[in-house]
């Protein structure tokens, strides 16, 4: 089992192991069971020898994650790594609004998402004016905490939201493939498809898959200048691209990309909302979450969702892996665990 970092491809990773063994490695064969996007890091099963001839053995394992949403941002990867959008309004009133219908809509029950022109009012309170509401509320939820650990703590309508909605995502669920994924379609990955901007004509693929638990650990709020910072350096980690296969990658986009979070951080994006676009909010709110799904189970996704859900873009913050096996629903346990 190895440790991926973030930047780093899982062929990377397994080869960067290799280079740390002995000689007679060199020729030994290698496989990850199990992809990592390259923005995520952690668990990594790697396959030795003949083990490599069993790799359908290991397809359907479960998967831990702890994984972070921001909210109030997307981007067309559901991560750092894409071309952002923005919200501009991330009114509390407009995401109650949305909420249940969203998650049944999406799960396939009879709700359907409200219309956006029902949901606005003349008086209502974003989600960073409770902010401070969200300090005495957090002295009560977490009163063995100091004044800054519970700083990270937000709005309580905000976590009662979101504690809602992660409840609501356990069970079976089907989620698209994110258009930037390795997921092919005649033959042909998703994220090729994306860039060569011929999406429209094919259907995008969903995943069925199980969601075992889902919880919302912490809430918290980051200035914009970090986090445009924070997000500019995690793009920095990953290794350029210079192979002419990949060309039409563009380098992950890593320009215009940067560019976004520049723009971000200087409050001039104008991204999906041109030259009206108002003032963007000098902090975000960070949602972080524990999960455990069976194989497949797209955090990326599932960040983008929660996003949906709440009325709002939103987009995968971090995504670190930290189980691998087979979980059991009924004990809550893991009987394998690799």
């Amino acid at each position: 089992m190895l440790e991926k970092a973030v930047g780093e491809t899982p062929l990377q990773c397994v080869e960067a192991w290799r280079a740390t063994q002995s000689p007679a490695f060199a020729e030994v064969p290698l496989a990850y069971a199990g992809r990592l996007d390259p923005m995520a890091s952690g668990k990594l099963l790697v396959l030795i020898g003949d083990e490599c001839k069993q790799q359908e053995n290991y397809h359907e394992l479960d998967k831990a994650y702890d994984f972070s949403v921001l909210l109030g941002i997307g981007s067309d990867t559901h991560d750092v790594l894409g071309r952002l959008v923005i919200d501009s309004d991330c009114s509390l009133a407009r995401q109650q609004a949305f909420a249940t219908g969203a998650v049944r809509h999406v799960l396939g029950g009879a709700s359907q998402k409200p219309a956006a022109s029902a949901t606005h009012s003349t008086n209502i309170q974003t989600i960073s004016d409770l902010t401070e509401a969200g300090g005495q509320a957090a002295k009560k939820l977490h009163p063995s905490k100091s004044d800054a650990q519970r700083a990270v703590f937000s709005s309580p309508d905000l976590i009662r939201q979101l504690e809602r909605i992660a409840a609501e995502l356990v069970g079976p669920i089907e989620l698209p493939y994110p258009h930037f994924s390795s997921k092919t379609v005649q033959g042909k990955p998703l994220h090729q498809w994306t860039l060569e901007g011929r999406l429209a004509e094919i259907d995008v693929p969903t995943k069925a898959s199980t969601i075992y638990s889902l919880e919302l650990t912490s809430v918290e709020t980051m200035s914009r200048a970090d986090v445009a910072r924070a997000a500019r350096h995690n793009i920095d980690l990953l290794p350029e691209v210079t192979e002419a296969s990949k060309a039409l990658g563009q380098d992950f986009r890593r320009k215009d990309v940067r560019a976004d979070w520049a723009e971000i951080s200087q409050n001039t994006f104008l991204g999906n909302f041109g030259p009206s676009a108002t003032s963007l909010p000098d902090s975000y709110h960070i949602a972080y979450f524990h999960c455990i799904a069976s194989s497949g189970t797209y955090m990326r996704s599932l960040a983008h969702l929660i996003g949906q859900t709440l009325g709002t873009e939103a987009l995968a913050w971090s995504i670190h892996r930290t189980n691998i096996g087979t979980y059991d629903v009924a004990t809550q346990r893991w009987t394998l665990e690799y």
